[in-house]
């Protein structure tokens, strides 16, 4: 035994059995150490297994082939931990034996070969001129010789498979069969064809020598590799230095220096300089950890946004990422965070219409479009509050213009007094079961009432009711504005009427929902009466408010006549006018007089002239509007004054029945301009139509419309002056047969002849028009031209029936 030991790392080994000069690295220190060349002579291992028959023995003594460069010794991994083990002091644990794989037969036969030119080659081979030619050759079976540790551990063996590479490098060659150099002097052929046969084997030898030895090589360089890393103490955190925890904390240890080690995290750098030191692999690792760390956290997760937001980390690819995912995750825990949704470029429209909502209080009281839109959002935005900027910026227009309105109610003093009105319906014992939404069109407010659905399974629909009922209230709004701006319009400049709003005035109109809610609230407000079936509404002068209702067949269009031009005439709609008028003629006649109406006043001057009062209010609700806009009147152009064909078909009839046409008749100019009041007109009717007083009621009342209609259209205004006259005379409370009978230049109340047969004869052309529909389906309608008749009445032309 020979022990060498490293100067570098003072580890011993065993080189008795390596070849003189070769060389060796160090297990320890990867120092490389050469073999002495004066080897002891060690006795050789006995072969366990038996080898191939040995080639003809050598003339001059064995010896390896000369080499360029001295040969490495390769080890084995078991071997290197062995001799690290070794080295360190300890025992190395013996390998576990495996049993050889049986190989092929054309296998075996190889590795027999390769061990017969090993020997033989050990024996004696060709001279050192003759160097082997490279060649691709398979792994061979044996092993190079193996460094071994100077001593093993007392009491344990030697692995097998180190005993028998040993033995392999240490046993002598064998002895060459004699005769055979004297053949090859003489020149013979079985010397030649000997010495062929040897270098062959020995080419093989050298060629299964080479490939073993990189084969070696390779298993020395993975045992370094892992050697190495056994010894490297394990990083903090994957991917050395970590910057310091998002709340705060130190920052990792740094690696080990070595050749490929990464260079330290300087000293000075903050916490993002940290997280920017290191590689991508680890950023995201770190961004990982964080996020789940912060998972369902609200608070954690606004932390990582804003240490991750920070303009230190605005270039940094994996910050962009985790800072979008962190919104997301903000966002899943809860939909509502500000912070989440305003990175998001997101903002909260709900609290922005909410707090509209509370400071304009009276804007919303009285509601229009603006609000009733703020409302609608509101409901939809519940759940869902967040919109972009585009949208948002649309709802701030909306808040502006309501914030400039509720600027007016806190100015404007005639607004007060709207609240003072509505606490009228508020305290009034007669409205405490009703249910209402407000409108306020200057000079009017409008109180809208509505009914809720009480039944369990009919509450779903309360919603669409309420919708509906907000359409209703803007249509009454529209409407009564309408008929302000029209009335004027005909009669301000002649009689120098002021606005409204000049003299302080608000006008009071009550919208009830139905007919059963109209007859309820009639019969309260007049001890228990019940009214007319062909009463819908009425202005109330003591109380200076309209009250009438919309009607089911109103809701249901049932309440419409088609007419020209794609027109259609709305009974409701002419109730509202109808009965607006009248609060017009009262209001207007008490500023004309020089007498404004005050609230709470019930002093009324009694009812002169019965069918100019009805007259009136039927010609300025003789209205008509696009049938595309019938709806919501949104955008709608009122035709007005048009012939009234509801007034019309009640004298008709069926279009066959002629009798009511003559009992029209009997409402003479004479006879129609006696009534004052209901009482005297219901007394008359009931000579007219003895069976039926209210069918008179109604006859009067088309009447009195086509009496007003003629006076102002026929022969192009012929009488239009008189019948202004006559106004002034109504305003003034100055009313009368008599003097209406001297403005129209009559002697007297009955003198009527000449105008009567013009009024007749223009009648006649009023009833000629068809209306309704063509059939009983109602598929094919006429629509009625609705200007007023043309020409004049000739006593010189022929009588033409134009009913049939």
């Amino acid at each position: 035994m020979k022990i060498l030991t490293c100067p570098k790392c003072q580890s011993q080994f065993d080189v008795s059995s390596m070849q003189a000069g070769s060389n060796f690295v160090c297990g320890k220190c990867r120092n490389v150490l050469a073999v002495p060349d004066a080897a002891p002579v060690v006795q050789p291992t006995p072969v366990i297994q038996p080898v191939a028959a040995p080639a003809p023995q050598a003339r001059r003594p064995a010896a390896p082939p000369p080499s360029s460069a001295p040969a490495t010794v390769v080890l084995s991994p078991d071997e290197m931990r062995r001799a690290l083990a070794a080295a360190r002091g300890g025992a190395p644990e013996p390998a576990p034996t495996k049993a050889q794989p049986k190989l092929p037969p054309a296998m075996e036969a190889r590795r027999a070969q390769a061990a017969q030119s090993s020997a033989a080659s050990r024996a004696g081979g060709p001279s050192a001129s003759q160097a082997p030619a490279p060649a691709a050759a398979p792994i061979p079976a044996a092993r190079p010789a193996v460094a071994r540790p100077a001593a093993a551990p007392a009491g344990r063996a030697t692995p097998a498979p180190v005993a028998k590479s040993a033995a392999k490098a240490a046993a002598p060659a064998p002895a060459a069969p004699a005769g055979r150099s004297s053949r090859r002097a003489r020149g013979g052929d079985d010397d030649e064809g000997d010495d062929r046969a040897a270098a062959a084997a020995k080419k093989k030898s050298q060629t299964l020598m080479y490939a073993g030895i990189g084969l070696g090589a390779v298993v020395v360089i993975a045992g370094a590799v892992m050697f190495l890393k056994k010894d490297k103490k394990p990083a903090d955190t994957a991917g050395g230095a970590t910057p310091a925890n998002v709340a705060g904390g130190a920052a990792g240890t740094p690696a080990a220096a070595g050749p490929n080690a990464k260079p330290p995290v300087p000293a000075n750098l903050d916490e993002w300089g940290k997280f920017l030191n290191m590689n991508e692999a680890e950023q995201m690792g770190f961004a990982a950890t964080k996020r789940g760390e912060a998972t369902g956290d609200a608070s954690k997760l606004k932390a990582l946004y804003d240490w991750f937001s920070d303009p230190r980390l605005s270039n940094n690819a994996v910050s962009r990422k985790t800072v979008a995912a962190t919104i997301d995750d903000a966002l899943r825990a809860d939909a509502n965070l500000e912070w989440a949704n305003n990175a998001k470029g997101k903002k909260n429209v709900y609290e922005l219409l909410r707090t509209a909502r509370q400071e304009c209080a009276k804007a919303f009281n009285y509601k229009e479009k603006d609000e009733d839109d703020v409302d609608a959002a509101m409901e939809k935005l519940e759940k869902d509050r967040w919109v972009d900027q585009k949208e948002f910026s649309k709802w701030e227009t909306v808040v502006a213009r309501i914030r400039e309105r509720s600027k007016l109610f806190d100015s404007d003093p005639r607004l007060t007094k709207v609240e003072e009105k509505k606490g009228f319906i508020k305290a009034n014992p007669l409205f405490k079961e009703f249910k209402f939404v407000y409108r306020w069109a200057d000079p009017y407010l409008i109180c809208q009432q509505y009914e809720v659905y009480t039944d369990p399974e009919e509450a779903h629909k309360n919603k669409e009711r309420l919708a509906n009922v907000n359409k209703f209230a803007n249509r009454d709004a529209i409407i009564f504005t309408e008929l302000n701006r029209h009335f004027r319009s005909l009669f301000a400049e002649r009689f120098k009427l002021p606005e409204l709003k000049e003299k302080s005035r608000i006008l009071f109109a009550i919208v009830l929902w139905n007919h059963p809610s109209y007859v309820e609230f009639y019969k309260k407000s007049n001890n228990g009466e019940t009214p007319a079936d062909y009463i819908r509404a009425f202005y109330s002068p003591p109380e200076q408010k309209i009250f009438h209702y919309i009607g089911d067949d109103s809701m249901r269009s049932q309440d419409e006549l088609p007419v020209a031009n794609g027109r259609v005439q709305k009974g409701s709609d002419q109730v509202t006018f109808h009965e607006g008028t009248h609060q017009l003629q009262h209001e207007y006649g008490a500023i004309f007089k020089g007498k404004p109406l005050v609230d709470g006043d019930t002093a009324v001057s009694p009812r002169k002239s019965m069918w100019w009062e009805e007259g009136i209010a039927e010609f300025m609700g003789s209205v008509e509007v696009e049938a595309s806009k019938k709806d919501d009147l949104v955008g709608a152009t009122f035709a007005h004054n048009r012939l009234l064909l509801e007034r019309l078909k009640d004298v008709r009839g069926d279009g066959r029945e002629r009798n009511l046409r003559e009992v029209a008749r009997k409402w003479t100019i004479a006879e129609l301009i006696l009534p004052n009041h209901n009482g005297e007109l219901l007394q008359k009717s009931s000579v007219f139509t003895p069976n039926n007083p209210s069918l008179g009621a109604v006859l009067f009342y088309g009447r009195g419309w086509g009496l007003t209609h003629f006076l102002w259209f026929y022969d192009n205004g012929k009488y239009r002056a008189q019948y202004l006259d006559y106004m002034e005379k109504v305003l003034k409370d100055e009313q009368g047969p008599e003097a209406f009978a001297k403005c129209m230049g009559r002697k007297n109340a009955k003198d009527w002849k000449g105008i009567e047969e013009e009024f007749e004869w223009y009648w006649d052309r009023l009833l000629a028009r068809p209306i309704g529909w063509k059939d009983e389906a109602k598929s094919r309608p006429w629509n009625t031209e609705t200007d007023p008749p043309t020409g004049k009445y000739d006593p010189n032309a022929k009588d033409e029936d134009e009913g049939k």
